[in-house]
């Protein structure tokens, strides 16, 4: 499950910088990133009722606004079923992201 993102340009710009930065600046950020904020995972079959109804409380909530004061590099790592991730390095942020 997850959240969407909009408006998305902030965070397209964003992406694009950091692609620039690392030498990917000729990616489509569209193609390889949708903003979202991931929510739930499920990793079993199961029946999709309680996902369902799950979804339908979420998609009640009002929107909320947010403001992205840090980005993070981070190594991230996934062992025995769960993510675990080192942060590398911080960049403060002007806050109009």
């Amino acid at each position: 499950m997850r959240f969407s993102v909009a408006p998305w340009s902030p965070l397209l710009g964003v992406y694009r910088a950091v692609s620039t930065a690392s030498g990917h600046a000729d990616i489509d950020p569209l193609r390889m990133y949708r903003p979202h904020v991931g929510i739930a995972y499920s990793n079993r079959v199961q029946s999709p009722e309680e996902i369902i109804r799950s979804v339908r409380r979420a998609r009640a909530l009002p929107p909320v606004e947010v403001t992205i004061t840090e980005l993070r590099l981070v190594e991230l790592t996934r062992a025995d079923h769960h993510y675990t991730w080192h942060v590398l390095e911080r960049f403060p942020t002007t806050g109009n992201c």
